[in-house]
């Protein structure tokens, strides 16, 4: 038997890169207008196209992961069609392109989400978080001592936003900007984003 001169990391990095490709191979054989074509034709049933929707939603969140150790999201407990088409166009990006392409959609995600929250509950749009943060009912602030690193955790949420937005407007591809935030960094921002969103989402939501 040959000596492997890969590491553990590197064999994994190796398979997981196999794998994104075979499932972009998937992708590129048989892509979803295949199927809204088929649809419109009357071939196929609205509940059989929206199953084939949702897989090739998931093996593009699938491609993303293998590709770049992203967070996983799962279903958004509140259904927001904008906001979930968003995320699968970002997934597009990451797997096509590069995670610094996907930064405009991932803030835009964010965004809408925040925007559709606020319309939700008569609350302005102007300085969204700061505004949803002591206006929603789910956001009351815990004064308990344990809570307060807590607190002041989320608190730091608004600065964040601020500083993603500045990111997208200056670093990102959503203007004609020559300073292009970096791969490493750009996942990160994106992590982030997805964070926050899920976050809100789970608190913001009626259990």
């Amino acid at each position: 038997m040959y000596p492997n001169p890969l590491g553990e990391q590197e064999k994994h990095s190796i398979h997981s890169l196999i794998q994104s490709k075979i499932l972009i191979g998937v992708l590129e054989k048989y892509p979803l207008e295949i199927f809204e074509e088929r649809l419109e034709n009357a071939l196929l049933k609205q509940v059989e196209f929206s199953n084939k929707e949702k897989l090739h939603g998931k093996i593009t969140q699938w491609i993303t992961q293998l590709k770049g150790e992203l967070i996983e999201y799962g279903e958004l407990k509140h259904d927001i069609e904008f906001v979930k088409e968003v995320l699968l166009q970002a997934d597009t990006l990451i797997d096509k392109h590069s995670f610094s392409s996907a930064v405009d959609r991932a803030h835009t995600a964010l965004h809408g989400y925040l925007k559709a929250i606020c319309d939700e509950q008569n609350i302005k749009i102007q300085d969204m978080w700061g505004r949803l943060k002591i206006s929603h009912p789910k956001f009351n602030i815990n004064v308990k001592d344990h809570h307060k690193p807590i607190n002041q955790t989320v608190n730091a949420i608004g600065k964040f936003l601020e500083n993603m937005n500045d990111i997208r407007n200056n670093h990102g591809f959503s203007h004609p900007n020559e300073d292009i935030i970096e791969e490493n960094e750009a996942r990160f921002i994106i992590n982030l984003s997805r964070v926050l969103l899920f976050y809100i989402d789970s608190k913001t939501h009626d259990s």
